[in-house]
């Protein structure tokens, strides 16, 4: 992936994420597919704005 790529990528998520209710948002991290847990902390992969015809999956670490 382009760095171009990756900044679009990481600007629709952060826009996505961004007009989310408090609430949405712990909905939609709470159904996040966990993925493991390491030095960083735990991670998960989730579908950001799954609703719309087009979907980014996203991992998240807490």
């Amino acid at each position: 992936m382009s760095r171009a790529a990756r900044l679009a990528a990481h600007g629709a998520v952060g826009t996505a994420l961004s007009v989310l209710s408090d609430r949405r948002l712990a909905e939609l991290v709470a159904g996040a597919v966990p993925l493991g847990s390491g030095l960083g902390g735990r991670s998960a992969e989730l579908d950001v704005d799954a609703d719309s015809s087009t979907s980014t999956r996203t991992s998240a670490t807490s």
